[in-house]
């Protein structure tokens, strides 16, 4: 299997990486289309033979700003407004 952060982000080692990597997948949620998964597919193929990180550039895919922007939003607009 494959996803934005297994594209980007290293194995986990500690909370915080599973954290950023349910960050990322809660971006993919948000804006799941065949031609994402088809960028994701191909970039994780091309991961095998290039440095680190690469891959997401050649194929335009988020960057950690731009997922981040995303859950951040995301928690704002789900938040309870409290009285």
């Amino acid at each position: 299997m494959t996803g934005l952060a297994q594209v980007y982000l290293p194995p986990d080692t500690d909370l915080e990486s599973v954290r950023r990597k349910l960050v990322f997948d809660i971006h993919y949620v948000c804006h799941r289309n065949t031609w994402l998964d088809l960028r994701i597919l191909l970039a994780t193929f091309c991961k095998q033979i290039l440095p680190f990180g690469l891959p997401g550039i050649l194929f335009r895919l988020p960057n950690r700003n731009t997922v981040e922007r995303t859950y951040h939003h995301l928690v704002r607009s789900t938040l309870p407004v409290s009285s």
